[in-house]
């Protein structure tokens, strides 16, 4: 069960990586051609770079507990 856990927590640790690389390319391109929606976009990334890093300490903690 523990393993499963693990698996859950490196997704949302990826899910979160990929986000922060997506908000980072929004924030250069922004400066580029400017967007008035870009902190719609901007917002929606971050809560899911956050949402995901705080999904993988719980996933990963219950692995722990599971004993992975």
């Amino acid at each position: 069960m523990g393993a499963r856990y693990q698996y859950h927590a490196n997704n949302a640790l990826g899910a979160c990586l990929i986000s922060l690389m997506m908000l980072g390319e929004t924030l250069v391109a922004h400066r580029v051609h400017p967007n008035p929606l870009s902190p719609i976009v901007w917002s929606v990334l971050g809560s899911v770079a956050v949402g995901s890093l705080i999904a993988n300490r719980w996933l990963s903690t219950r692995a722990l507990r599971a004993g992975v």
